[in-house]
């Protein structure tokens, strides 16, 4: 009530030794305005299952002079930028390993590595190279083929993180198309042709996101009569 020596309504804690806080159920802390944990040495937060760190303007960390580790240890670790763009940067050097498997870079408008004055762009399927000294090709054997796409790529992964299954129906009739030759374009460009199987079903097109595909029976021109069915 605001009695004794103070003048306002607080509870203070306060011992040499120092307090323990313990339940075997829940304890919970709120604030209207502010919550400050501060230590001389250490602050340690401990969590037997999940812990969660959210904020509703921005979240930030610091290490003055050691490091900043984060580790997932059996789980997968995903950094996002929902809305907006993502950096990396360091004063020396960066580096980037897969111990096991591989690692993919992709972007939907291009690609720039720059270094020393010479780069290397990748845009609208085309790769262009500059640079103000030599170009210089060392290979035991050189080969030259047709183009391909990356989506043909990424349907040889065993996993991906989108792998959609179409089943194809008469648009009128609702009857599946059973066996029947057909034409997938995915949105990198790439043009392949498919045939159903006795359920109507395509084999599973895989990619790193959602993707939008066009289709159209192999006999006809642009699609009419017919509709496809996502089951993924």
């Amino acid at each position: 009530d605001g009695g004794g020596n103070g003048s306002e309504p607080v509870i203070a804690l306060s011992a040499p030794a120092g307090i323990a806080l313990a339940s075997p159920r829940s304890i919970a802390l709120g604030a209207g305005e502010h919550i400050d944990a501060a230590a001389r040495e250490q602050v340690q937060l401990t969590a037997g299952e999940q812990m969660l760190l959210n904020a509703g303007q921005g979240l930030g960390t610091f290490a003055q002079s050691g490091d900043m580790r984060h580790i997932a240890h059996q789980g997968e670790l995903l950094l996002q930028a929902q809305h907006n763009s993502a950096r990396l940067e360091a004063d020396q050097s960066v580096e980037i390993s897969a111990s096991n498997e591989h690692i993919l870079v992709k972007a939907q408008e291009h690609i720039t590595l720059l270094c020393g004055g010479a780069y290397l762009k990748m845009q609208g399927g085309n790769i262009e190279l500059g640079m103000p000294g030599n170009f210089i090709v060392k290979a035991a054997n050189h080969t030259h083929v047709g183009g391909a796409h990356a989506s043909a790529l990424f349907n040889e992964w065993s996993n991906a993180p989108f792998d959609d299954s179409y089943i194809v129906r008469d648009e009128r009739t609702g009857k599946v198309l059973a066996n029947t030759p057909v034409e997938l374009l995915r949105s990198d460009g790439a043009l392949l042709k498919l045939t159903t199987d006795a359920q109507g079903r395509l084999p599973k097109q895989k990619d790193l996101r959602m993707d939008a595909v066009e289709l159209r029976l192999a006999s006809a021109a642009p699609p009419s009569g017919n509709d496809m069915e996502s089951t993924s």
